[in-house]
């Protein structure tokens, strides 16, 4: 690597006269030293781009002997669709012009091509002539392989957050938006380049719907927190042009390495979900209200046969009031036995749910109080699945009607 540094130190007009020539040699061969244990890659050419000289980190990265560089056109590393660099280079250095660094694409002598950083220094003799060249080349093909992991990464993130159907926005530990997808652009009003940098409680503007209060900022007590938080019932989405939606939502905290880094918020339009709600709540309130007006004693269980509605006629009939029949065992509530035998009778429910019998039957018998008849139906979810048994119970005070003995018809699946 000495020659790289002859066009300096050896020239007839160096400076310091007052050097010896051993110092001379001694600072030269420090330098060179410098050279050949530096981690990047050093080539010397001259001004027709001929090899002069190589340090062992070029040796390594290109996989050419010292022997095989030196005396070689540096061409030889180039790939041919860069070429054009390298006359660019030399016409820069010729007309004294600064060239910086730059990343490019060189080739290794088994032809593989190498992600290089490039720094392009002119050297010049004791009169400031430009006599040769120095190029410094970086390695930067795990750097570059990273980046591309990075960015592969950061682009399934996206196409992934932008597919989910809830609205998303992220925030820095500071509160301000950092990422939207487009179903959060689309409930708050706000596009992702307008949001980004903004306040979230600007983009993301809660309200309290009863009381029309403002609701704190959910990333404000994320970080505080450093918890997972949902928001409050009855909390509104105000968009950015007035609409009003109700919305539920969590936010949590972004973590890495213990440090927060910011708050990533995921919430929903409530309003479709409110509206069958409602309409539920309805139509339970319609049920219950037929169920208590019609003459005969209705109960009705969930699967796991606890009472979830009785109405006045079963209170009568049972003795039990259905704020105390409530989540107890239909067993509990509805005790029957024979007649004649006083032996407890199997509870219709206990028999019902695990049996998975059909939706109607039909059973009679005599109780303390006497029964005409109870017919019960399963009863069935949005999804087809048993959610309980309703029973109606039909009483008859004409015994003679009806045989002193439990019954129980059931017709064929």
């Amino acid at each position: 690597m000495g020659g790289a540094l002859r066009g300096v130190m050896d020239h007839p007009k160096y400076p310091d006269r007052n050097r010896t020539p051993l110092q001379d040699s001694h600072a030269q061969q420090y330098l060179a030293a410098i050279v050949e244990s530096s981690d990047d890659a050093i080539i010397t050419k001259d001004l027709n781009g001929i090899i002069t000289s190589c340090n062992a980190a070029a040796v390594r990265l290109f996989g050419y002997p010292s022997e095989e560089l030196v005396g070689q056109s540096v061409r030889i590393l180039i790939p041919p669709d860069r070429q054009r660099e390298e006359d660019e280079i030399l016409a820069k250095l010729r007309r004294g012009e600064r060239i910086d660094h730059f990343e490019t694409v060189r080739l290794a002598k088994d032809g593989r091509p190498i992600d290089i950083s490039l720094t392009v220094s002119p050297v010049r003799d004791a009169a400031g002539a430009i006599i040769g060249v120095s190029k410094t080349a970086r390695d930067i093909t795990e750097r570059k392989r990273i980046a591309a992991e990075l960015a592969a990464q950061q682009e399934w993130f996206r196409v992934t957050l932008g597919s989910i159907g809830d609205g998303i926005i992220a925030s820095d530990p500071d509160g301000r938006v950092t990422y939207m997808n487009e179903v959060a652009e689309s409930l708050t009003g706000w596009t992702s380049d307008s949001a980004k940098g903004e306040p979230l409680s600007d983009v993301f503007h809660i309200i309290n719907e009863m009381s029309r209060k403002p609701v704190e900022n959910p990333a404000a007590l994320v970080i505080r927190s450093g918890r997972i938080l949902g928001l409050a019932n009855h909390t509104v989405l105000i968009s950015r042009d007035g609409t009003e939606r109700p919305i539920s939502d969590s936010a949590a905290p972004i973590y890495d390495d213990g440090r927060i880094l910011g708050v990533v918020l995921v919430f929903r339009d409530f309003t479709e979900q409110r509206r069958a709600e409602e309409a539920l709540a309805e139509q339970r309130e319609w049920f219950e209200t037929t169920l208590e007006s019609i003459g005969d004693a209705v109960i009705a269980t969930d699967v796991r046969g606890h009472v979830v509605f009785m109405n006045p006629v079963a209170e009568h009939l049972t003795g039990w009031r259905f704020a105390q029949a409530r989540e107890r065992s239909c067993a509990d509530v509805f005790n029957i036995i024979n007649e004649n035998t006083r032996r407890t009778v199997e509870n219709p429910v206990t028999r019902e749910i695990p049996a998975r019998l059909s939706n109607s039957g039909r059973f009679f018998g005599t109780t303390q109080s006497r029964i005409q008849s109870t017919q019960r139906r399963r009863r069935f979810d949005l999804s087809g699945r048993l959610s309980g048994t309703r029973w109606r119970v039909s009483r008859s005070d004409d015994a003679a009607r009806f045989r002193d003995r439990w019954q129980c018809h059931i017709p064929d699946d």
